[in-house]
């Protein structure tokens, strides 16, 4: 657990994408954070976090992805509790040390986004609902409905969270037996523990009224042009994420939560070596479980109607439910020589995943950054194709370099995605490389940085590239792509005068 700790601490990468525009947009005046996410996408609360974050502690690399890390770290106690509540110390234990040492939980623990705060505001809702369906206090119900507001706040994927959370706690609700005097017995079903917490979950989304003009508006404009939807099949996806991946270790290791996972659900200890599995499931991991499924069941759902994309890392919304599962799980093993030979397995091939991503960059941007650095000039133009390359490369560059990306042809530390596709598809490649062509003029440079694998500017990069050469006949590429390398692959041509 202690490596695992450590490993959300550090990673030699420099900032990519999502994370150097999420800072970009973070060092903005807090006032001024709401307007600009308007044209990106997301919901605030991370942002002004971050702003304030680093107000504190400065924007390096280290500074602004430690936010992250000491929220992972967190979520580790949270999850034993809520481990223990359902299941004892020794899923409690389990619940802890599957989150520690696992490779996704680690990755992005090291990114300077919103993810490893959104499963620790889910960790701290979920254990808040359990107190409160034990006791509804006001107390406890006040932070069932701050929790629900925080995650709606963070990331929309809570919206999914809050649909399957409702759903099970309606159902067990209608389960309760009504009163006798209750004819219809919808009043005594609805005030007991389930319903005061599903009051909480609604006085959560109350709070979270004021924003949704601007999530709305975001909906219609900004959504996901970067990516295509996905069917069913991308419930799998979940699995393999908190695996680490598409690579063979870590589809041995997806095998391996899985079967915790059900065991969690299914499987219950009986002394020795046996193990009794109930396929009606165990009563405690009965409502985690339909949530962990049921969320991402959702997204994918309204995902194939609105078009929006399913990605692997917005699964976070329900790990802190996989962690306890996963937990549950190991306490049903019950021997402890298969505890500890179960968990030694988990625990290596999670940490070799999770070492990997430390020394490895998520970008190509110090090379090219490197490069036009060393040879570039002043009133030379560096321009994107498309714009999404800026934002890494300009955070290495500093603000010496004016640029300017394509399709918008503005500043590329920020990227407008209001209407992405349809500016892109608006844009003319033609034009656009004669605006560059003429700002550079007869005595400086055109440095372009490109890249064809891009959904929105396949070909618009392509006939950039092809409009500048016919405009300056000795361009030439001096950074080739490396995508077996990078995540985040670009190339990198002069066009000299």
């Amino acid at each position: 657990m202690a490596a695992g700790l450590l490993l959300r601490m550090f990673t030699v990468s420099d900032l990519w994408l999502d994370e150097a525009l999420t800072v970009n947009i973070a060092k903005l005046p807090l006032t001024e954070i709401p307007a600009a996410l308007r044209r990106d996408g997301a919901p605030p609360l991370y942002y002004w976090l971050l702003h304030l974050w680093m107000w504190v502690f400065g924007d390096s690399d280290l500074a602004v992805r430690a936010l992250s890390g000491v929220a992972s770290a967190a979520t580790l106690p949270v999850v034993w509790l809520v481990g223990r509540s359902l299941g004892g110390r020794p899923a409690a234990w389990g619940a802890a040390f599957v989150l520690a040492v696992n490779p996704f939980a680690i990755r992005y623990a090291t990114e300077s986004r919103m993810y490893a705060l959104i499963a620790l505001e889910v960790a701290l809702g979920l254990l808040a609902a359990l107190r409160a369906l034990d006791r509804p206090s006001p107390g406890r119900l006040a932070w069932v409905a701050l929790a629900a507001a925080a995650v709606l706040y963070t990331h929309y994927w809570g919206l999914y969270l809050m649909a399957a959370a409702g759903l099970v706690l309606v159902v067990r609700a209608w389960r309760r037996a009504p009163a006798p005097g209750d004819r219809d017995g919808w009043r005594e079903r609805f005030s007991g523990p389930e319903g005061r917490t599903l009051a909480a979950l609604a006085v959560g989304g109350a709070a979270w009224a004021p924003w949704l003009p601007t999530f709305l508006e975001q909906a219609a404009h900004t959504g996901t042009p970067w990516a295509t939807p996905v069917g069913p099949s991308a419930l799998i996806t979940v699995l393999g994420e908190f695996g680490g991946g598409n690579t063979e270790g870590a589809r041995v290791l997806s095998l391996l939560l899985a079967t915790l996972v059900l065991l969690g659900l299914l499987g219950r200890a009986l002394g020795g070596s046996r193990v009794e599995l109930d396929l009606r499931g165990r009563p405690a991991a009965r409502p985690l479980f339909a949530i962990f499924l049921g969320c991402p069941a959702i997204a994918v759902m309204l995902g194939l109607v609105s078009g929006s994309a399913f990605v692997g890392r917005y699964s976070s919304v329900v790990l802190p439910f996989f962690a306890v599962l996963a937990g549950l799980g190991v306490a049903a093993l019950g021997d402890s020589r298969r505890t500890a030979v179960t968990l030694g397995a988990v625990g290596l091939m999670g940490l070799a995943l999770a070492g990997q991503n430390a020394f490895k960059n998520r970008t190509q941007a110090g090379d090219i950054a490197g490069y036009v650095a060393a040879a570039a000039q002043p009133g030379d133009v560096l321009a994107f194709c498309p714009d999404q390359l800026g934002p890494a490369t300009l955070r290495l560059l500093g603000s010496s370099f004016a640029s300017v990306g394509f399709p918008r042809a503005d500043d590329a530390r920020l990227i407008d995605w209001y209407d992405y596709d349809d500016v892109n598809k608006a844009t003319s490649p033609a034009a656009f490389a004669k605006m560059v062509d003429q700002r550079a003029g007869a005595a400086n440079d055109i440095w372009l940085v490109s890249s064809h694998g891009y959904r929105t500017a396949e070909k618009s990069c392509t006939e950039l590239e092809n409009r500048l050469l016919a405009l300056r006949p000795n361009g030439r590429q001096v950074v080739r792509p490396k995508p077996t390398k990078y995540f985040e692959e670009a190339a990198l041509l002069r066009y000299p005068a």
